[in-house]
């Protein structure tokens, strides 16, 4: 797996010991790192490229850290954030970033690789991916975060997806359950599977998805479903 990864703090030498930490722990795992350093936030404004991880400190003068976890996920907007402070008057406008997690200088290696440890298990569920085999005769592969909903319909399968709608005739709706092992992914109905990064709106008995569709929730399904949606919200905080 590839990380592309990004570092921006004014201080070189942190710098110079996040890319050391994180190169150390990527040899140890066996994944591929390209990471692009910044000691400026300005040049870090002016990168094109989307970066699935950035390490970003705050307080750089006229450009901040969270100015730059805003524009990153303009381009990627499962992007995983960490910010390098010790004042709390940033956690709320942070958290509204998602952040995965605060650091603080000087780095503590074992915190520094439990939370790569997260931000990883999250970028491989954001690539992972499936291949539809569509009911027109297209073969098309996907990442399974950019699947909405699942729905059956008698004997067929409709796939929502960012890019659109499919409906296949193959596999069932438990065949689907089986391949989307990741934690995003609930069956809320019999028919339907959700997934909760897609979810705008919830209450007890519907959920309205990112795309505006509304998805009953089955009563069955209704009190563990809230609770593990509720615990899924916060752990990505």
């Amino acid at each position: 797996m590839k990380i592309q990864a990004m570092i921006c703090d004014d201080e070189a030498a942190f710098c110079k010991e996040t890319h050391e930490y994180l190169q150390k722990y990527c040899d140890e795992h066996g994944l591929q790192l390209f990471c692009d350093v910044f000691s400026s936030p300005e040049e870090a404004m002016r990168s094109k490229k989307e970066y699935n991880i950035a390490f970003l400190d705050i307080e750089m003068g006229e450009i901040s850290g969270l100015d730059i976890a805003e524009k990153l996920r303009e381009r990627n907007r499962r992007v995983i954030i960490f910010f390098i402070t010790a004042y709390e008057k940033y956690i709320d406008d942070a958290l509204n970033l998602f952040a995965l997690r605060f650091l603080s200088k000087p780095l503590e290696y074992t915190r520094f690789y439990s939370g790569l440890d997260r931000a990883v298990e999250l970028i491989r569920a954001n690539t992972s991916e499936v291949y539809i085999h569509a009911d027109n005769g297209a073969k098309r592969r996907i990442n399974t975060s950019d699947i909405i909903y699942i729905e059956s319909i008698v004997r067929r399968i409709k796939v929502v997806t960012e890019e659109g709608v499919f409906y296949i005739s193959n596999n069932s709706i438990d065949d689907w359950m089986k391949q989307l092992i990741y934690g995003s992914f609930y069956r809320i109905h019999k028919s339907f599977i959700v997934n909760m990064d897609a979810i705008d709106e919830y209450s007890r008995d519907y959920v309205i998805m990112t795309n505006g569709d509304r998805i009953s929730v089955s009563r069955k399904y209704q009190s563990v479903f809230r609770k593990t949606l509720s615990n899924y919200l916060r752990e990505k905080k």
